[in-house]
């Protein structure tokens, strides 16, 4: 189980599961060792995990995202490039 802050001792697996399906937490349940993990290998965890760093507001190198920095909007980056490859395809643009 993969979690920004510490898991509550006191969590039970049902309280985990939730987290881990609806909330906070990334993860299964195979998991046998807890550790402190640091920005870059918590990266490589989520990752591992069929996450993304994101989900932390981690980048690829495990740092934090700059908050003065406005958020990346994937979704309009990969329309942007669609529509750029699509006007290429139509000899709109070289």
């Amino acid at each position: 189980m993969l979690s920004e802050e510490p898991i509550p001792p006191h969590a039970d697996l049902q309280s985990i599961a939730v987290e881990a399906n609806e909330g906070r937490y990334v993860g299964n349940f195979g998991a046998i060792d807890e550790s402190l993990l640091n920005g870059a290998a918590m990266a490589e965890a989520l990752y591992e995990a069929g996450s993304d760093p994101g989900f932390f507001m981690l980048d690829d190198e495990g740092n934090d995202f700059d908050e003065d920095e406005p958020e990346r909007d994937f979704d309009a980056e990969k329309d942007e490039a669609d529509e750029n490859t699509a006007a290429y395809r139509r000899g709109e643009i070289r």
